[in-house]
């Protein structure tokens, strides 16, 4: 199964696709950021954090979207 569908709607790839790049960017955020003052280690969790969550919302709505469509 490919991960982008071509066969879905633009709307269902562009969300799949920003759940791609939030789900790296946090992924990448929490493993290779590193601070020692405890203040930004917070806003460094709660950055990467929200950039997951983010990215599990739209990549199950562009899921959704897709199924709808076909």
């Amino acid at each position: 199964m490919c991960l982008i569908d071509l066969k879905s709607s633009a709307k269902a790839r562009r969300l799949k696709q920003v759940g791609y790049i939030c789900l790296a960017a946090g992924l990448l955020l929490a493993n290779f950021a590193r601070t020692s003052a405890t203040v930004a280690q917070n806003w460094l969790h709660a950055t990467s954090g929200f950039l997951l969550g983010f990215s599990i919302v739209a990549l199950l709505a562009g899921v959704r979207m897709s199924r709808r469509s076909a």
